[in-house]
């Protein structure tokens, strides 16, 4: 029973279409990834702006480089995952 639940499936899709849907699977997370790095960007600076009245760019910086270096990192993992 065990030594089943570890034994590989037998695969469905060919060698082309597995490439091609890894392929389409980090185009959608470089995707997502900058379109994160960029959405925290923008609401930071309005926010900033609203509450402060000016922009303080090395928080916004640090805030960015934080999600431009972590979220690449969990995207990579979660898409080991599903490979």
């Amino acid at each position: 029973m065990i030594d089943a639940m570890f034994e590989e499936r037998p695969s469905i899709e060919g060698e082309q279409d597995r490439s091609i849907r890894h392929a389409r699977m980090v185009r959608e997370a470089a995707f997502f990834c900058v379109g994160m790095i960029v959405f925290v960007a923008a609401f930071g600076a309005g926010g900033m702006w609203l509450s402060y009245g000016y922009v303080d760019i090395d928080l916004l910086l640090f805030t960015i480089g934080l999600v431009s270096i972590v979220l690449p990192i969990g995207m990579f993992f979660e898409l080991r995952k599903r490979w």
